[in-house]
């Protein structure tokens, strides 16, 4: 992997991102496991794919201020039904799972959240955050 540099350094990223900054070396593994793994970042400030425990975590909702989710799981409630806008796919983590009329309808739920006045922000989750959410978040950005 090539090493990447942030244009502004490290102080432009800890003003935007201050809850993924530490103040402490981690060079343990066990140190490592006791920080929080916060979804990727898909559109800067706007659009983010993850887990169902990131989308169940209320500190990680908060810090990045999502305000709609699209929940691609079979198995996994909404976690905060009466605080964020969701989306509910029932879509099972299985290879003959047909994604085709899953795809528009979460294009659309994305694009008009981001379009909104205030725009939102989406995070896309499936159970892993791996397969479902990435076909989800690709669709959108190939239609967008």
């Amino acid at each position: 992997m090539d090493p990447v540099i942030l244009l502004g350094g490290f102080s432009a990223f800890h003003a935007l991102y201050p809850f993924l900054c530490t103040p402490r070396m981690v060079l343990l593994e066990p140190e490592r496991h006791t920080l929080t793994i916060y979804p990727s970042e898909i559109l800067e400030e706007a659009l983010y794919q993850g887990s169902a425990s990131q989308a169940s975590n209320f500190r990680i909702i908060k810090n990045l201020h999502i305000t709609h989710v699209v929940n691609a799981t079979a198995n996994c409630p909404d976690a905060f039904p009466n605080t964020l806008c969701y989306l509910r796919l029932c879509l099972s983590d299985d290879a003959q799972q047909d994604l085709l009329k899953a795809l528009p309808l979460a294009s659309r739920f994305i694009n008009s959240a981001l379009m909104a006045d205030p725009a939102g922000r989406v995070l896309v989750h499936c159970s892993m955050g791996r397969s479902r959410s990435s076909a989800l978040t690709l669709a959108f950005l190939m239609e967008h």
